[in-house]
């Protein structure tokens, strides 16, 4: 998967836009599907001890498409993450992702399909 981070800074707190999309695989009951994520959400964060990073993205529209039909998964999420500045410009970041997705093809499901991941990521922030 792949994203950006558009925003800006002020006292501290970075703040803006978080976007992702890419591939991704999931399993249930033994049967393997593929999908594609395509995410948009809020993000604050902030830097501490000079080198770290913490943050929280609101994904206010969560959609999934998988690829074995025409319909979606769709839903909101957050994402917890903690980086690392490794370079001035490249950080190191653990990231738990947690979706909940309450449609499926437009239509609402009765129990929402809950995602959980947790992520090893590399970004490379300008501010």
């Amino acid at each position: 998967a792949f994203g950006a981070r558009i925003g800006g800074r002020l006292s501290g707190i970075g703040f803006g836009f978080d976007y992702l999309t890419g591939s991704e695989s999931a399993s249930q009951s033994g049967q393997k599907s593929d999908f594609k994520p395509n995410e948009l959400g809020f993000f604050l964060n902030s830097k501490f001890f000079a080198d770290y990073r913490a943050y929280f993205v609101y994904l206010f529209s969560a959609h999934a498409k998988v690829s074995n039909n025409s319909s979606e998964f769709s839903g909101s999420g957050y994402k917890l993450g903690l980086g690392y500045g490794v370079y001035s410009f490249v950080d190191v970041n653990l990231e738990l992702y947690n979706r909940s997705y309450t449609k499926y093809g437009g239509t609402g499901i009765a129990n929402s399909l809950l995602s959980s991941t947790l992520g090893l990521t590399v970004s490379f922030p300008l501010l």
